[in-house]
């Protein structure tokens, strides 16, 4: 058997090598382990939105994802077939005082992973073994031994504290553990293609729809490179769809004639699944290999990204002394209900109202929208709830105390980001209340000014909160004491107490 690693990651997609990246972050070392003989070439997922770009700011890559990519500041949701402007939603105006990235950026998925793959060699904290495919696993208390076949088809065991499976929907970590991914897969196939244009039709605003008998979406997806959406119709054969006149006419109804390369193109069908959990002992599961919902509104990666940021931070902690129990069960708690209540019902909303539904009910909807768009605070909720920045975590074995923000992103903006480091927060405490608490604790303090406390929600009173390294607030509370300060931060970062 091979030397212990702290943690072993099944997948060198984006979710894996963001939570290698994330442990490096935290001075935690990792493997990586990928079936594949190097990073895809291929877009697939095409955006970031503002909470990853959170996420990556924290991690220190959010500029060069923006420098490779596009920054869009605002889309306008487009009729294809007439030109017209249904909707634009203005994610800086919207969401400016909310967030420090409030604009997405359109960046194909094969950039995203080398960029993240490239900060994470530099950390020189986590190997990536392309070839090399997690067959299986047993685990214990104590940890998990993972069974590697590499690149000469050799087969070994590697002993690790913790293993993640972030190997993909057909990956076999998770059916290691016995679970499949339960759910239902929509009865609709589509086609997917990425062409690069090199004229004037790469600057339209996007998305860009056309409502026909045959529903079809493009987005952009960088500079130059725009991602075709066509749902088939039933009886249309898999070689009927790849013939590249049917794919030239696709792209000509969608962004106007003219020449364009092809790059890639893919068919398959759309899925609403989950695993039962999310972690069992100290194997987790994240991205794909927990769970899948439809590429409407562009949340898998970014959803799964989510995942490794919340857990990076967790399995770091317990290399620091807190709980593996406590802390695995508030990943499983958090995340498969940040997917089930946000990201599975969203997407599965604009999946049947925009790519599964009839025509006439489509062409409703794009007359309706502009209305609706009007609605005092409507298009506030849209980019929130589109931008990911709604995210919030109401049943957790990790929350404490009471208060509007409590299991939510911080309300001040740089700290929403999260960091390496929890922030205790403190409004008219004592000097030596706060600074005793963070001496045993060991995390920063933020003393807030009385502009600043507006936003925390606790009225004018003295209060404390913790602000957790992902950003989220897990515990507040007014007038609290030092030990009760030391005690309930201790809980809301995984440390048994004896009461809280």
């Amino acid at each position: 058997m091979e030397p212990h690693v702290p943690v072993i990651v099944a997948g060198a997609g984006p979710v894996g090598l963001s939570l290698a990246l994330g442990l490096a972050r935290f001075g935690i070392r990792s493997v990586v382990y990928e079936k594949e003989a190097s990073l895809p070439p291929h877009s697939r997922a095409g955006i970031v939105w503002p909470r990853t770009l959170e996420i990556f700011h924290g991690w220190g890559v959010r500029d060069v994802i923006a420098d490779r990519g596009l920054l869009a500041p605002s889309i306008t949701i487009t009729d294809a077939d007439s030109g017209r402007g249904l909707v634009t939603i203005d994610f800086w105006k919207l969401l400016g005082g909310e967030t420090l990235e409030a604009a997405p950026v359109t960046i194909g998925q094969d950039e995203t992973e080398a960029i993240l793959y490239d900060v994470l060699m530099t950390t020189r904290m986590s190997e990536v073994h392309f070839r090399h495919e997690v067959l299986g696993l047993t685990h214990d208390p104590d940890g998990v031994t993972a069974r590697i076949r590499d690149a000469d088809g050799i087969e070994r065991e590697v002993r690790g504290s913790y293993l993640v499976g972030a190997d993909g929907a057909h990956g076999n970590v998770r059916g290691a553990l016995g679970m499949t991914l339960e759910g239902q897969t929509y009865d609709i196939r589509i086609m997917l293609a990425d062409v690069r244009l090199d004229d004037a039709r790469a600057n339209q605003d996007f998305p860009r729809f056309s409502l026909g008998e045959q529903i079809s979406i493009a987005l952009r997806v960088g500079k130059s490179r725009w991602r075709l959406i066509v749902a088939l119709p039933k009886g249309r054969s898999d070689e009927a769809a790849l013939d590249p006149a049917f794919i030239r006419a696709c792209g000509e109804r969608l962004l106007g004639p003219g020449p364009f390369e092809q790059e890639w193109v893919s068919i398959f069908n759309i899925h609403r699944r989950r695993a039962r959990t999310f972690a069992v002992g100290r194997v987790a599961l994240a991205g794909d290999a927990a769970h899948l919902n439809s590429p409407a509104g562009g949340q898998g990666m970014n959803a799964g990204i989510a995942d490794a940021h919340n857990l990076a931070w967790k399995l770091a902690a317990t290399f620091a002394g807190a709980d593996p129990a406590i802390l695995l069960a508030s990943y499983d708690e958090e995340r498969s209900a940040a997917f089930s209540e946000g990201v599975e019902p969203l997407t599965d909303r604009l999946t049947r109202l925009m790519i599964t539904s009839p025509q006439l009910l489509r062409q409703t909807v794009a007359r309706v929208a502009p209305l609706l768009a009007r609605l005092p605070g409507m298009r506030h909720r849209a980019a929130r709830m589109a931008g990911m920045l709604d995210v919030h975590y109401r049943h957790s074995p990790i929350l404490f105390g009471h208060g509007a923000v409590l299991g939510e992103r911080a309300p001040d903006p740089a700290l929403a980001c999260g960091g390496v480091q929890a922030t205790l927060v403190v409004h008219k405490l004592p000097r030596n209340v706060a600074d005793a608490a963070s001496t045993v604790l060991k995390v920063r303090i933020k003393r807030l000014e009385r502009r600043e406390a507006k936003r925390w929600g606790m009225g004018r009173r003295p209060f404390a909160a913790l602000v957790r390294p992902d950003g989220i607030v897990g515990w507040i509370a007014p007038n609290p004491q030092p030990d009760e300060i030391e005690a309930q931060v201790r809980a809301a970062l995984g440390y048994k107490v004896q009461s809280v």
